[in-house]
């Protein structure tokens, strides 16, 4: 099986890292950070989530998670976004 390699930058790495850089690695936002897409992998949601274009959640089966989920999917329709599920189960 080959490997392969994402380039990608991590939080406090130089603008011209991240600027180069298809992947940003972060656990908190600021309101600089911008990107087509945005995957969220936190319970909580960003107030800066308008940077960006697109969010992806992947959501856990266990019903805690699924409930905090439930919950941010609310608050995304409340803000004009139009979410679609997927089940990656199947």
């Amino acid at each position: 099986m080959p490997l392969s390699f994402m380039p990608h930058a991590v939080q406090g790495a130089p603008q011209h890292v991240r600027d180069r850089s298809p992947v940003y690695l972060c656990s908190e936002l600021s309101e600089v950070d911008t990107a087509d897409v945005f995957i969220n992998m936190q319970p909580s949601v960003s107030v800066h989530l308008g940077n960006f274009g697109r969010l992806i959640e992947i959501v856990p089966p266990d019903e805690g998670p699924r409930a905090q989920a439930r919950q941010r999917w609310r608050h995304f329709t409340s803000l004009g976004w139009m979410p679609e599920g997927f089940d990656a189960s199947a």
